[in-house]
């Protein structure tokens, strides 16, 4: 048999068992590494600006936006924690060989255990070579170089940065729980400060309500303060009233209250706001708690309502009168069982 049925220097063979061309040991741990200390810079500016937004809780918006970045620098470095447990690591793999084995260059077929044997001798003896038959030519085939050219990289992709791989240094986790742990704190501790001061915070609308009503002199009484029952003297109708002269019931007087009603307008209604809710109001008012028998013809029905500065204070009663323009009366116009409640909101 030729040596070309054995397989043994066929020109074919320099194509078997030459290596294939790799990645160089570092390159995919550079990309690990790569990704891992993006990912970790990314959590120390989060920790940071997590102090700095619960610091300034005093802004009371950045409190709920402290809180929630906070959480979610806890929950990252709880997975790098895990991470370093499970054997995940944010350091490159190592050569170890735990780590990334590097592929084997391809063998090529194995070797014969045993060396080729020939035919066993014959017993005849050895004939004599045919005469003028040259040899054969053999075809000589060129081995293919896999071998890139010299000062060529054989990383098909370009490389991490080498600017972030040099100064990969990241924070501890001890610093980045710090700032994470002290920036919820904070924020917690600045949301019950707002707490405290809106729950006491005064009322101001009672307060200015209480400086526009109360201001009158002894014996008076104005839109606010003036209560259902009261005898007093007709204020004029052509200006604000700002105030007016309480007197005895007994005593002459030409104008009575004689209950309340709030209004419910969301703005102040003016004047012809308050004439459409009054002329509901007041004669109802007016039919329950009047006596009949103490007015005549000349008795009008009116009313006192809060001006602008008195509504926008939080002041909405409406008080009904009524008031007589050419008499006078001495004695109360009310029934006995007058319902003089003054109803709430």
């Amino acid at each position: 048999m030729s040596d070309e049925g054995r397989g043994g220097d066929s020109p074919n063979q320099a194509l078997v068992g030459q290596p294939y061309a790799f990645l160089p040991p570092g390159a995919v741990h550079d990309s690990v590494r790569f990704y891992q200390v993006a990912r970790n810079r990314t959590t120390d500016k989060m920790a940071i600006a997590v102090l700095v937004l619960g610091v300034c809780g005093f802004l009371g918006i950045t409190i709920a936006v402290a809180i929630v970045l906070g959480i979610l620098v806890l929950t990252r470095v709880n997975e790098r924690s895990a991470g370093r447990t499970t054997g995940r690591s944010d350091q490159p793999w190592s050569a170890s060989p735990a780590g990334l084995a590097q592929p084997q260059p391809f063998q090529p077929y194995p070797t014969q255990a045993q060396p080729f044997q020939s035919y066993p001798a014959q017993p005849y003896p050895a004939a004599q070579p045919y005469a003028g038959i040259p040899p054969e030519a053999q075809p000589v085939f060129a081995t293919p170089n896999l071998t890139p050219p010299a000062g060529q990289a054989q990383v098909p992709w370009p490389a991490p940065p080498a600017n972030v791989l040099a100064s990969s240094r990241v924070f501890g986790k001890g610093k980045v729980l710090f700032f994470a742990i002290f920036g919820i704190v904070a924020a917690l501790l600045w949301s019950g400060a707002w707490t405290v001061l809106i729950v006491n915070a005064p009322d101001r609308t009672q307060s200015a309500s209480s400086a526009v009503c109360m201001d009158v002199p002894a014996g008076h009484a104005n839109i606010c303060t003036v209560k259902p029952g009261d005898c007093f003297i007709r204020p004029s109708f052509e200006r604000d009233i700002e105030a007016f002269r309480l007197t005895s019931c007994t005593a002459e007087h030409d104008a009575q209250a004689i209950g309340v009603f709030i209004e419910q307008a969301g703005r102040w209604p003016g004047p012809d706001g308050f004439v459409a809710a009054a002329e509901t109001e007041c004669l109802n008012i007016g039919s329950r708690n009047v006596d009949e028998a103490l007015v005549d013809e000349t008795t009008q029905l009116g009313f006192l309502a809060p001006d602008v500065n008195s509504w926008n204070a939080g002041f909405r009663n409406v008080t009904c009168i009524v008031y007589t323009n050419d008499a006078s009366w001495s004695t109360s116009v009310l029934v006995p069982d007058a319902d003089l409640r003054i109803p709430t909101r």
